[in-house]
């Protein structure tokens, strides 16, 4: 993923762009990236991916200071 490159990156919105359950990979990968700090993927079609995401964020993701996936 090209955002690993992005040396000062802390927020990420990537809200109502189309996202859906396909892109379960790379929205999981994001979550992985320690400095992305605000993440918005709220307005997208992601039923199935939210549980997998909910899944992350509870045993995994630590350094999110704000997400919302509306």
């Amino acid at each position: 993923m090209g955002i690993d490159r992005l040396v000062m990156i802390k927020s990420v919105s990537l809200k109502n762009n189309g996202i859906c359950d396909d892109h379960e990979r790379e929205i999981l990968a994001l979550l992985s990236i320690t400095k992305v700090r605000n993440l918005d993927l709220s307005c997208n079609n992601i039923n199935k991916l939210a549980g997998h995401i909910g899944r992350k964020l509870r045993d995994e993701v630590t350094h999110l200071r704000w997400f919302d996936i509306t």
